[in-house]
């Protein structure tokens, strides 16, 4: 497994201390240490910081990768499994079949519809129609997160299993930053999709409340 080396990753962070830095500012007190709900040998979860709704989790590698493409075909089988059993959590605790979604980069300049540009899925407990119907036209459904694999590398992707199980993909460098988080911001007619304004003071309260009511909820369904 190559080293994780990037210094100014907000993932990488929370890799090298438990807890990063983002954390620590909406919880500068707390005696929590680590951030992780689960974890595999490749592959790490955690509470989102900016949750658009309750329960909102972030899988990411534990290699500085930019994006799911990259990782091995044996990772796949690995990453498949572990989704699975973070969504059978989020299904136990929310009653609904999560939404897996991923937007891919390239790392390059001209594509930066990805934020945080070290690989990370975010699966969320919303059972809703996500994709509108004008923009499902630019999706084409694949069999499974092993087609990620053969993604150009030439230009960022959108992956999509909705919940129905199926999965679809979307080869593009002109998709809106954060995508998919407007689209679940607009359906529950919650308008901070930029998780970074949810670390502002006076949305503060509200997000503590929802990371701190899913640890609750989620955290004994993931002892094994």
């Amino acid at each position: 497994m190559k080293v994780v080396d990037n210094r100014e990753c907000h993932l990488c962070d929370i890799l090298r201390y438990g807890v990063g830095q983002p954390y620590r500012s909406l919880f500068p007190k707390s005696d929590l240490k680590t951030e992780v709900i689960a974890e595999s040998e490749n592959f790490v979860a955690i509470l989102d910081i900016g949750p658009v709704i309750e329960g909102y989790v972030l899988v990411f590698t534990r290699v500085h990768e930019v994006a799911f493409s990259e990782i091995t075909e044996h990772a796949v089988q690995e990453l498949e499994h572990f989704i699975n059993y973070l969504a059978k959590a989020l299904k136990t605790a929310y009653s609904v079949t999560p939404q897996v979604f991923e937007h891919g980069s390239t790392g390059l300049a001209t594509a930066r519809g990805c934020c945080v540009e070290h690989a990370h899925l975010h699966i969320v407990p919303f059972g809703g129609q996500l994709l509108p119907v004008p923009d499902i036209s630019q999706f084409r459904q694949i069999e499974g997160l092993q087609e990620l694999l053969t993604a150009s590398d030439s230009s960022d992707y959108l992956y999509l299993r909705d919940s129905e199980g199926c999965h679809w993909i979307w080869e593009t460098n002109s998709a809106p930053q954060q995508y998919f988080r407007r689209l679940l911001s607009r359906a529950v007619c919650e308008d901070l999709w930029n998780w970074q304004d949810y670390i502002l003071l006076h949305h503060a309260t509200n997000t503590r409340v929802k990371l701190l009511k899913a640890r609750e909820k989620l955290l004994p369904l993931l002892v094994k």
